[in-house]
C-alpha cells in the first residue's frame, strides 16, 4: 500500500466506516464503487474545523468509495480556478500520486473552470459534494417521483457542465451534429435536448406535486398531521417504526429514505394522526436538490406538527440542528409548530451537555432503539393538539356508537362518563367537526375551554 504523504498538517488519515452499493450519475456514467478516493476540502470561515469534511467522507462510504486520506487548505474564499490555490494544487497531484487514488473529490460544488482545471493538472477525475450526493439519490430512489426529481437534480447540475461531464462528446463522427445545420455544434443539440428534457419533468412533478396537495389536504381535513423533519441519519426511519408499529427500511447510512410514508400513530387518548416520515437534510445540501425535492417534502409543508429528529450523540448535533432549521426557512416552514426530539439517548455521555445545546427549544429525549422517552413524546405531540383545541363536552344517546368512535377517532378524549340511556364525552376538538356537531340532532355541546 503506498506510503502516507509527509504533508502531515493538512493530509489526515480517513476514519473508519462500511461502505454500501454503487451508484451511478447517469450524463456523465460515473461509478464511485471500489474506487480509492482522495477529499480535498477548503476550511472557509463557514466551517474552521472541516467536520463537513467528516460528512464528506460518509458520503463518498455510502456510494462505495474507499477514502484512502484528505487534503485540506485554510482560506478565506475558494481560488475562483483551481479552487485550492496553484501552489497547493501541485501538493494534491503530488499526493494525489503517491496514494495511488483513483479519484479525487472536492468538498464544495466546483463550477466548470475549477473542474477542468483541477482535472487537467491532476490528469484524473474530478468530482464535486453534489456529484456524490446525487450518485447517493440515484441509487436510493424507488418510486416514480422519485426517480423523476432525482433526474431532475442530475440534469439541472449537469447542464453548465456538459463540456467536462458527458463523454459522448468526444470522438464523435459529426454525423448528428450535421443534422444541426451549417456550423451548429453538437454540445449545442445536446443542450437544447437536455432543456427539452427538463422542462418535461418539470412538468410531470408539478402534475404529481398537485396530485399529492390533493392527497395531503384531503387526510388534513380528516386527520391531524405530524411529519418527522432532521439531518440524514439521524434516526428518523427508527423512531416512525418505534412511534407507528410499522416494519420500516432503517439502515446506517446517509439518506436511506427519500421517498414520503405515512403511518398512523395513536396518541394517548386514542387520538389517531398521520405521521410522515421524509428525506433527510444536509449541510450545503445542493438549492437544486432541494428545489426537485419539494414535492417530497410536501408532507411536511402541511403537517400541523413538525418533530425535528437529532441525533444527540453526534458531536456536531447542533450545527444539525442549524442546518435543519436554515433549510426549513427555504421551505417557509420556520414558523411551523415544532418539538426538538433529541434521539439516540442511549449513546449519550453527558445528558447535562444537552441542556446548554437545545435547552431553549421544546425538546423530547428519547431512544428509538430502547423505547426510552417514547411515552413522553407521544404526550408532548398530544399536548400541542389539545391546546390549540377546544375543549368540550359532549352528551348524547349512549346508543349511538358512531359518534363516540368519531370523537375517539378525530379528538383527544380526557373522559368518559355512561348515565343511562346518555353518555358524556370531555373531549379536545378542532373547530370545524365542533361546527358539525353543534348542528347534529340530540346531541349537547358544552364548550369548556375555548
Amino acid at each position: 500500500m503506498p506510503s502516507t504523504p509527509r504533508d502531515t498538517d493538512n493530509i489526515k488519515a480517513p476514519r473508519r466506516g462500511r461502505g454500501a452499493p454503487s451508484v451511478e450519475f447517469q450524463p456523465s456514467g460515473l461509478r464511485i464503487e471500489h474506487e480509492r478516493v482522495l477529499l480535498v476540502s477548503v476550511l472557509t470561515p463557514d466551517d474552521p474545523d472541516g467536520s463537513t469534511v467528516d460528512e464528506l467522507e460518509d458520503l463518498v462510504r455510502t456510494a462505495g468509495g474507499k477514502v484512502i486520506g484528505r487534503m485540506t487548505q485554510g482560506s478565506d474564499r475558494l481560488h475562483p480556478v483551481t479552487y485550492v490555490g496553484k501552489g497547493k494544487l501541485g501538493e494534491l497531484k503530488a499526493a494525489a500520486e503517491e496514494l495511488a487514488v483513483h479519484l479525487v473529490v472536492a468538498n464544495h460544488d466546483l463550477s466548470p473552470k475549477q473542474a477542468r482545471s483541477i482535472e487537467k493538472t491532476l490528469e484524473m477525475r474530478v468530482l464535486d459534494r453534489s456529484e456524490v450526493i446525487l450518485d447517493i439519490f440515484a441509487r436510493n430512489a424507488r418510486s416514480r417521483q422519485s426517480k423523476l426529481q432525482v433526474e431532475l437534480a442530475q440534469l439541472e447540475y449537469a447542464r453548465p457542465r456538459l463540456k467536462r461531464l458527458w463523454t459522448h462528446l468526444e470522438g464523435q463522427d459529426g454525423g448528428i451534429g450535421a443534422r444541426g445545420g451549417p456550423g451548429e455544434k453538437q454540445i449545442e443539440i445536446d443542450r437544447r435536448i437536455l432543456d427539452r428534457r427538463i422542462r418535461d419533468l418539470r412538468a410531470d412533478l408539478r402534475e404529481i406535486a398537485a396530485r399529492k396537495d390533493r392527497e395531503v389536504e384531503a387526510r388534513a381535513r380528516e386527520f391531524d398531521t405530524v411529519a418527522l423533519v432532521g439531518y440524514t441519519n439521524a434516526g428518523k426511519s427508527s423512531l416512525a417504526g418505534r412511534l407507528t408499529g410499522a416494519d420500516l427500511l432503517i439502515a446506517d447510512r446517509l439518506f436511506s429514505t427519500l421517498d414520503t410514508r405515512t403511518r398512523s400513530w395513536v396518541l394517548p387518548g386514542g387520538h389517531k394522526v398521520l405521521l410522515s416520515d421524509s428525506v433527510g437534510f444536509l449541510r450545503r445540501l445542493p438549492h437544486h436538490l432541494i428545489a426537485s425535492f419539494h414535492a417530497t417534502l410536501s408532507e411536511a409543508a402541511h403537517a400541523d406538527l413538525l418533530l425535528h429528529v437529532v441525533d444527540a450523540s453526534h458531536p456536531q448535533a447542533d450545527r444539525h440542528v442549524e442546518a435543519v432549521e436554515e433549510v426549513l426557512a427555504r421551505l417557509g416552514l420556520s414558523e411551523r409548530p415544532a418539538i426538538l426530539v433529541l434521539n439516540k439517548m442511549d449513546r449519550v455521555r453527558d445528558p447535562l451537555a444537552l441542556t446548554h445545546l437545545f435547552g431553549a427549544r421544546e425538546s423530547v429525549r428519547v431512544s428509538a432503539r430502547t423505547g426510552e422517552g417514547i411515552e413522553e413524546l407521544a404526550a408532548a405531540a398530544r399536548r400541542h393538539f389539545d391546546l390549540r383545541r377546544p375543549f368540550v363536552r359532549v352528551t348524547f344517546p349512549a346508543a349511538d356508537g358512531r359518534l363516540a368512535a368519531a370523537l375517539h377517532r378525530h379528538g383527544s378524549v380526557a373522559g368518559e362518563i355512561y348515565e343511562g340511556e346518555r353518555v358524556q364525552i370531555d373531549v379536545y376538538l378542532d373547530r370545524d367537526r365542533l361546527a358539525r356537531l353543534e348542528r347534529e340532532p340530540g346531541v349537547s355541546v358544552e364548550i369548556l375551554r375555548e
